[in-house]
């Protein structure tokens, strides 16, 4: 089916109710997870990398007075390529609420609705788009993939709690798994340029 068969419509959730954070007490486990990264990723801490001589030697090789200027504004902000990764014991890490939220976000997309209900709630952080995203723009890839989910504009009644807010936890409600941190083991940490 191509994209341009899908219809955009609005979803209801169904109301899965609360249950009790300690109810099924004998439905516990702990599932073990190793994880190999194919590509390089990043998980910023937040903290910025560059040492003052190097900003320095960066605003010497710039003549511009303006240009000088947007340089400092966005060190304040933070240069994303230029941060630290996130260690546990000098070891390089993926938290475990990064994790966490990866699972969340994907059964979520993956959570397709029928006959215009489905049990869980999407967050997108605008709405869905009127037309298909055309290939090359921001957005496109993750449109295409997570399609026919990502024409969903899902709603959520006053007082409904979704499959994923029960499981998962959200504003208030304590969450009913753990993720753990994934420590790096065999790791080489790559500069940017």
């Amino acid at each position: 089916m191509s994209l341009e068969n899908y219809k955009r419509i609005k979803a209801i959730i169904k109301n899965y109710g609360l249950t009790q954070r300690f109810q099924h007490e004998d439905l516990t486990g702990v599932l073990m997870v190793r994880g190999e990264a194919l590509s390089p990723i990043h998980i910023g801490s937040g903290k910025i990398l560059l040492e003052l001589e190097e900003i320095v030697e960066i605003i010497k090789k710039s003549k511009d007075p303006l240009k000088n200027k947007k340089i400092l504004n966005s060190l304040k902000r933070g240069v994303a390529r230029a941060s630290d990764c996130v260690y546990y014991g000098e070891k390089p890490a993926i938290p475990g609420s990064t994790l966490k939220g990866l699972c969340r976000s994907r059964l979520q997309l993956l959570a397709v609705a029928k006959n215009d209900k489905t049990s869980f709630l999407l967050h997108p952080s605008k709405s869905p788009p009127r037309k298909p995203i055309p290939k090359g723009v921001s957005g496109w890839r993750h449109f295409r993939i997570w399609a026919p989910a990502t024409w969903e504009d899902r709603v959520l009644k006053p007082g409904v709690y979704s499959a994923d807010m029960n499981l998962f936890g959200a504003a208030g409600l304590a969450s009913k798994v753990f993720f753990g941190n994934l420590m790096g083991e065999n790791w080489k940490i790559s500069k940017l340029e």
